[in-house]
């Protein structure tokens, strides 16, 4: 389906962070092409690779933008994360293309899998939309234009069909003016183009080690790669895939598995290393290495006809009113529940769109969805709420990794989905 212009819906992130001049030469490049949503980590994170944050919760600022109409968020997090909360919370409605750049620094051969710039356009086509990684191979005087530009010329051709969609795109190009480029070329990857360094410090009272990407790999690079390309003045379009299968060797370990079962089946059982060693399994052994936990900080909010009679079904469910927000007549309009590790937050329906109207921002879940919340208590919780006779699952689901759930239908035509996760492996 072919796009027109301002018809596209854009999302624009990066790893260099709010402050970085590529991001608002991408932003000015394709504000001509459709709406665009900034969603970019608030400060540099560069070579953090496709790590997301799952140990503390993430903060979410809407910042001013330094281009009018374009909505901007700044995440206390990783690119990764910025793609993730965008497109699962931030942003409502379908986004067409997911543009990561203009980064400063190349982002070439291997090395890409360590690219924040690179892990962000992936988080994207994870989830079957098109991504575009851009970068120029420059730290110092940086030209942006020319990638700006360029994106501004080749976005509207690869959304009107010129390629099958979704694509994952990586985007090099040299340090030189437009008039100074003397060409494009569709690369493949080529191998490391720095080498690891280790850099030894001492602050008098213990050694600490830097890790620095700054030995150039000193091979001569294949024509045909993305790091050819470059060296020859080139900008590199090197198009990828995420399936990392290799089947060049699968006839090799064919040979070697088909008794492989049958050896492990007839060792005997291998002792715990500190029994082996005439010793007692360490105090630390008794605790999980890795904690369950809940969602914390995700209240879903729903909407119901009826708050009163929504209190009551709760009430025998053990949810207790945690909080509550009244109007000026002093009627109730919203209230917090909890039990245990769980949070809802119900409004009336009438309040909710008289909010709404007035520029309340806050989404409600639509009824008739799925919420899901997680629990450490879900067996114990799931007996209480059977005596209570609730419309409910008859029995526990056990998925295949592990994790126990089960769902309860509220009167209001929400199916609330209380799961507890598998032990971590």
């Amino acid at each position: 389906m072919p796009y027109t212009m301002l018809a596209m819906r854009i999302l624009l992130t990066n790893d260099d962070g709010i402050y970085a001049p590529g991001l608002w030469y991408a932003a000015h490049a394709l504000r001509d092409l459709g709406e665009v949503i900034i969603s970019v980590p608030d400060r540099e994170q560069s070579g953090v690779g496709t790590a997301i944050t799952l140990h503390h919760p993430i903060r979410v600022n809407e910042v001013p933008s330094f281009l009018p109409g374009v909505t901007t968020y700044a995440v206390e997090g990783t690119p990764s994360d910025a793609v993730i909360l965008a497109l699962e919370t931030l942003m409502e409605g379908d986004v067409d293309l997911v543009v990561s750049g203009i980064n400063q620094g190349a982002n070439l051969g291997w090395d890409m899998l360590i690219s924040g710039t690179v892990a962000a356009a992936l988080q994207a086509y994870f989830r079957g939309l098109s991504a575009i990684a851009i970068s120029i191979a420059a730290l110092t005087d940086v030209p942006y234009k020319p990638a700006a530009l360029l994106l501004k010329s080749l976005v509207p051709q690869l959304m009107e069909g010129a390629v099958a969609r979704p694509f994952l795109l990586n985007i090099n190009l040299p340090k030189k003016s437009v008039e100074e480029i003397e060409g494009i070329e569709v690369t493949r990857t080529a191998k490391v183009v720095y080498m690891d360094q280790v850099q030894e410090g001492d602050d008098i009272r213990r050694p600490y080690y830097w890790i620095a990407r700054t030995r150039p790999n000193s091979e001569t690079p294949l024509e045909g790669t993305d790091v050819a390309a470059i060296r020859n003045n080139r900008i590199s379009i090197t198009p990828l895939q995420i399936d990392l299968s290799f089947e060049g060797h699968a006839a090799e370990f064919q040979a070697v598995t088909p008794e492989l079962l049958e050896k492990l089946k007839g060792v005997a059982t291998l002792p715990d290393p500190w029994v082996a060693e005439g010793g007692e399994a360490p105090p630390w052994m008794a605790r999980r290495t890795r904690t369950l936990r809940p969602l914390r900080g995700a209240t879903p909010r729903l909407i119901c006809d009826g708050l009163e009679a929504t209190l009551a079904f709760y009430e025998r469910l053990g949810f207790k009113v945690d909080h509550e927000y009244k109007d000026k007549e002093g009627q109730r309009w919203e209230v917090l529940l909890r039990r245990d590790s769980v949070t809802l937050r119900y409004a009336r329906r009438e309040k909710y769109t008289a909010a709404a109207a007035t520029g309340f921002k806050r989404k409600a879940r639509g009824v008739g969805v799925d919420i899901y919340v997680t629990t450490l208590n879900v067996e114990r919780i799931f007996d209480e709420f059977k005596a209570t006779g609730v419309p409910m699952d008859p029995e526990l689901t056990t998925t295949y990794s592990g994790a126990k759930e089960f769902a309860v239908m509220d009167p209001n035509g929400y199916r609330l989905v209380f799961g507890q996760p598998g032990t971590p492996r």
